[in-house]
Formats: structure tokens, sequence, C-alpha cells
């Protein structure tokens, strides 16, 4: 069972995008252009969702869950962090 916790901001450093991923990014359309140049200008309006997983060294990181064009877009903007809404979910 899933359930959404409170927002927090995260490095965009400390999430991990899943190998396999339902759309890609396509980073030269204008639809993306336009969603970058959004982020620059007013930021995530959209959180995206995350789950906390921990990795070799024991360390919390976090796996995307949904909001990879946005996560995408934040980075191209040059922003260090991106709401999240953490969720607890298994693999």
């Amino acid at each position: 069972m899933s359930t959404k916790n409170d927002l927090k901001h995260i490095n965009v450093v400390e999430i991990y995008e899943p190998e396999e991923s339902l759309r890609k990014v396509d980073r030269k359309t204008e639809k993306y252009q336009g969603l970058v140049e959004s982020v620059r200008s007013v930021g995530i309006m959209n959180p995206i969702t995350v789950r906390e997983l921990k990795n070799e060294e024991g360390i919390t990181i976090y796996g995307l869950v949904d909001g990879l064009h946005r996560l995408n877009a934040c980075k191209d903007a040059g922003h260090d962090s991106i709401p999240c809404h953490i969720i607890n979910v298994e693999e």
C-alpha cells in the first residue's frame, strides 16, 4: 500500500531514474523545451514522486516513481533540487 507523505525538496543528484520508462525524454521537442522554459520561469508546479532507497553504503537515495520529464527539465533548467512526494512502495 502506498501513502503520500509531506512535500520535501530533494537534490536532483540523489534521485535515480528507472532503467526502463514508459515514455523516453526527447530533449529536442518543442514541448519539452517549453517545459524547461516553464521550470526556469516559474519552477515545478506539480511535485514528482519518489521512493526511499539505500545504496551500497547504506546512504539514503531516491528512486523515481513518477515525473521523469519534470525531473529532466529541472536538471536542464539548472535547478539543484526539486519538490518531491516520498511514497512507501515495494520494488
